[in-house]
């Protein structure tokens, strides 16, 4: 869906790192609120490459 996004918004691009480091933060929040780990628990930052999230190949597990 996110290439897809990309594709039909090219000038999304551009900002692409700025969406993902808010998501992540907001993704922390969210599994330490789920699994009573704290925030310090998870890496400080996204620990991936924009190439990584974009790449379906890089989720194990995921039917294509």
């Amino acid at each position: 869906q996110l290439q897809r996004l990309l594709k039909d918004n090219p000038s999304l691009q551009a900002r692409l790192e700025e969406f993902i480091a808010d998501a992540y933060i907001d993704s922390v929040l969210v599994a330490a609120k789920e699994t009573g780990m704290e925030e310090s628990a998870f890496p400080a930052q996204y620990p991936y490459t924009q190439e990584d999230l974009l790449n379906p190949e890089f989720y194990p597990g995921l039917e294509h």
